[in-house]
């Protein structure tokens, strides 16, 4: 668990701090690393791959709508994008390693994962902010709410989808 979550905070801070750096590509790089270490280690690597890739389209999706909302903004980003960086789509994989490790001790407390979410995913962002990978809406009473909203149900959610992916009793890991 304590190598799940030092993994954890060593892709968050490679993916903000190399966007803010102006190299997107080497957080996903460090990323993948990390989720071929992890999947290495799963004994179920097919059901691990589908939450990853759920995870990343899911996160790619919503924040992606957050962008074009203008609820964050990326220095560099070209006009009119319509998909969220690449970096930002790592950070939820990155986010997904945790789910079944140290982000089991959510597992069915679902009101405790939205309010985790609601405190900590606008703070995560707040801090990318601060360490110069986005720009938020310069309203605070706009992008703290769409954060809020965003983190208080996607929490619950990725966790119900962890559990999904979950053996269940008697089967065997392939």
């Amino acid at each position: 668990m304590l190598v799940n979550f030092v993994g954890f905070n060593a892709g968050w801070f490679g993916c903000v701090l190399a966007a803010a750096a102006g190299l997107p590509w080497a957080g996903p790089v460090g990323v993948a690393a990390l989720a071929a270490l992890h999947l290495w280690m799963t004994p179920d690597r097919r059901r691990e791959l589908g939450l990853l890739a759920a995870v990343a389209v899911l996160g790619t999706v919503i924040d992606s709508v957050q962008m074009k909302l203008g609820v964050f903004s990326f220095p560099g980003a070209a006009a009119g994008a319509t998909v969220c960086p690449l970096w930002l789509s790592a950070m939820w994989v990155n986010f997904a390693l945790t789910l079944h490790v140290s982000g089991s001790w959510l597992r069915g407390r679902y009101a405790v994962a939205a309010a985790l979410g609601a405190v900590a995913g606008p703070a995560s962002y707040c801090a990318g902010a601060r360490m110069g990978a986005m720009r938020l809406h310069p309203d605070p009473a706009v992008a703290l709410p769409a954060l809020v909203f965003e983190w208080s149900l996607a929490m619950p959610l990725l966790l119900k989808a962890a559990a999904w992916t979950e053996p269940r009793p008697g089967e065997r890991c392939s």
